[in-house]
């Protein structure tokens, strides 16, 4: 699971990996929605993942911050 704080019109985005969407479903409906913070929950499924990668570049990173501080 993935959570983000956003601006805009939620505060939160879970990001939940389920095998069907009878576990998403049982997850949204007796977890999130029953927490008395919760008050109101949007519900979106992924039809395909184009791109996923979340592997940092830290040899560009640093020679970026490097150039930066010169």
């Amino acid at each position: 699971m993935e959570i983000h704080e956003m601006h805009g019109r939620f505060d939160l985005l879970l990001k939940i990996r389920a095998r069907s969407l009878e576990e998403i479903r049982d997850i949204v409906v007796n977890k999130i929605r029953r927490l008395p913070q919760i008050t109101e929950a949007e519900l979106m499924t992924v039809l395909k993942t184009i791109k996923e990668d979340q592997s940092v570049s830290l040899k560009r990173d640093i020679s970026d911050a490097t150039a930066a501080a010169t």
